[in-house]
C-alpha cells in the first residue's frame, strides 16, 4: 500500500509523462522535496551540477521550498532538454528566446532549459526559482495567519 507522499510522487510523474512537456529522451530524474529535475542520462553531469549548485548557492531558498511548496500542494519541475529540437517540440514550437522557458503543468511551475547552457544562464533559472519561492513563502505566511491555505498568485511569474 502506498503512503500519501509516495502516491503524490506517482501522481506528479503520471501527470508529467502524459503532458506535452515530457519526452522519452528524459530518462533520468532527481527528486528532492518539491523539486522534480528531469534530464537525459547523457546529460547527467550537467543536471547534477545544476542540482548541487541549487542546493549550495540557494541554500535558504532550497530549504524554504522544501518546507512551503508541499504545504501548498506544489511541485517545482525543472526540465533539462538534451537539444533544441526536443525543447521546441515540448513547448509547442514557441519562439524560445530566453535561456529558461517557463510554463505551468496544472498549477505547478515548470522550467525548461537546454542541457549545457552557461553558468550565467543557470543563474537565470536560480533567480526565477528564488522569486517563485519568495512568493510561495509570502502566500504561505499570509494563509497561515488566516488559518487556511489558499494559493493566490499575485503576479504572473511566468513572464519573468
Amino acid at each position: 500500500m502506498q503512503d500519501a507522499k509516495e502516491g503524490d510522487l506517482v501522481q506528479s510523474m503520471t501527470t508529467l509523462t502524459n503532458s506535452r512537456f515530457y519526452s522519452a529522451s528524459l530518462n533520468a530524474a532527481v527528486f528532492d522535496g518539491p523539486f522534480r529535475i528531469y534530464f537525459s542520462q547523457t546529460q547527467e553531469a550537467f543536471a547534477l551540477n545544476v542540482y548541487f549548485r541549487l542546493q549550495r548557492e540557494l541554500t535558504s531558498t532550497f530549504e524554504r521550498a522544501k518546507m512551503v511548496a508541499p504545504r501548498l500542494g506544489r511541485n517545482i519541475f525543472i526540465m533539462i532538454y538534451p537539444d533544441e529540437s526536443v525543447l521546441l517540440s515540448c513547448f509547442d514550437h514557441r519562439d524560445v528566446m530566453s535561456p529558461v522557458v517557463l510554463d505551468k503543468l496544472n498549477e505547478d511551475p515548470l522550467f525548461g532549459m537546454l542541457a549545457g547552457v552557461s553558468e550565467n544562464e543557470v543563474n537565470v533559472l536560480f533567480q526565477k526559482i528564488q522569486r517563485l519561492v519568495d512568493e510561495y513563502s509570502c502566500e504561505y505566511e499570509k494563509s497561515s495567519k488566516e488559518g487556511h491555505l489558499n494559493l493566490i498568485v499575485t503576479e504572473d511569474w511566468t513572464s519573468r
